[in-house]
């Protein structure tokens, strides 16, 4: 290194000898404005005076704002071997940004832009969760998700296929996964994946997920190679439109707000976009003992699914939060009022031959309402 006067450098500080010809670099750095991910320019100076300067380590805080313009007195050969971008790094002390996330996730409850899962507009880190990114809402309407997180987190570390005896046969998967393919193999979303059984079996261009427990989704991430998130169907991290289809099954009588889960589920589904969604309708006590009897017992008696069944009922069972009861009309009601159209429904009733567990489970295929138009 040169010095002033070829001096030795005095202790802690190293002198660099700077150009008189003025040299101007140009570097590009992401920058969020609103919704958008737009590209504001950043500038160095490189110029200077012909004497040289002291470099010392930067003392500024980092910054979480766009770049400003600097003036540094650097070495203009630094720029040729790469390694302004690294001190333009160390200076603003931003960490790598991952732009497949940017561009995909946004704040479930402003809907700006993330920048390594932190919404500047809230000011909220969301963090992770059994190596699962969560995206809970902070709105207090929903603090209830936590406690009900944690309750599933504790079913799903102590059960494997903990559906399998509602109905969630491979002959039902097969089936679902057919009718889901016969509207779009676009990107497709499952609210309520649990381990991801049926969505190792849907057929999309790209699969992501949703659930309230993480610890469900650290199970069906490796089997199904979906980007997994803990969210709730009110507060969806994801932008406007950005989806072909989603599906969600035995999920939807969850839900905190159901008429609020809808429109969100509308709204993240491109224009004309489907939506299928399975619900569980109320049954009377006495229909709930004929289902079982027609599952188990008559017209094909099978024994070892009744004991599996029975011993379910017995050793840790699983009790989960209904939060609605629907009737047939007005499950349908509520997907009208989120902004679908009802295209079609599927019930033993209505088709016989499809693999339902009973007829108080019913399938609705809808199809996202376009803007202004009347309902039917």
């Amino acid at each position: 290194m040169l010095s002033p006067g070829n001096h030795a450098s005095p202790p802690g500080r190293e002198y660099i000898h700077v150009a008189p010809r003025p040299v101007r670099l140009v570097l590009e750095c992401p920058h969020r404005a609103g919704d958008d991910a737009t590209r504001a320019n950043a500038s160095l100076d490189l110029s200077h005076n012909s004497r040289s300067q002291p470099v010392a380590p930067p003392t500024a805080p980092p910054q979480e704002g766009p770049l400003r313009t600097l003036s540094l007195p650097i070495f203009r050969n630094y720029a040729k071997l790469g390694l302004v971008r690294a001190a333009l790094g160390a200076w603003t002390g931003r960490r790598h940004i991952n732009h497949d996330e940017k561009a995909m996730y946004v704040c479930p409850d402003c809907k700006g832009l993330l920048m390594d899962s932190y919404c500047s507009a809230c000011h909220v880190r969301f963090g992770i969760r059994a190596g699962v990114r969560e995206f809970l809402s902070r709105d207090p309407r929903f603090a209830s998700a936590a406690q009900i997180s944690s309750t599933y987190d504790g079913i799903y570390t102590r059960r494997s296929q903990v559906w399998e005896d509602q109905g969630r046969t491979l002959q039902f998967i097969s089936y679902f996964s057919e009718l889901a393919a016969s509207c779009s193999t676009g990107r497709l979303l499952e609210i309520g994946c649990g381990e991801g059984y049926l969505l190792a079996q849907l057929r999309a261009a790209e699969k992501v997920a949703v659930d309230i427990s993480a610890e469900a989704l650290s199970k069906a991430g490796p089997r199904t190679g979906a980007d997994c998130s803990v969210a709730l169907a009110e507060r969806l991290p994801f932008a406007t439109e950005s989806f072909d289809i989603v599906v969600s099954v035995g999920v939807m009588e969850h839900f905190l707000d159901d008429l609020q889960a809808s429109a969100e589920i509308c709204r993240v589904l491109k224009p004309s976009g489907w939506y299928l969604a399975l619900i569980h309708v109320k049954q009377s006590y006495g229909q709930k003992v004929g289902q079982k009897l027609r599952e188990y017992i008559y017209p094909s008696f099978r024994p070892l699914a009744l004991v599996r069944w029975l011993s379910s009922k017995v050793y840790r069972p699983v009790y989960q939060p209904i939060q609605h009861g629907y009737t047939p009309t007005s499950a349908s009601a509520c997907l009208a009022a989120g902004g679908f159209d009802v295209t079609r429904t599927i019930s033993t009733v209505t088709e016989p031959a499809a693999p339902l567990a009973g007829p108080h489970v019913v399938i609705y295929v809808a199809r996202k309402r376009a803007p202004h138009a009347s309902r039917a």
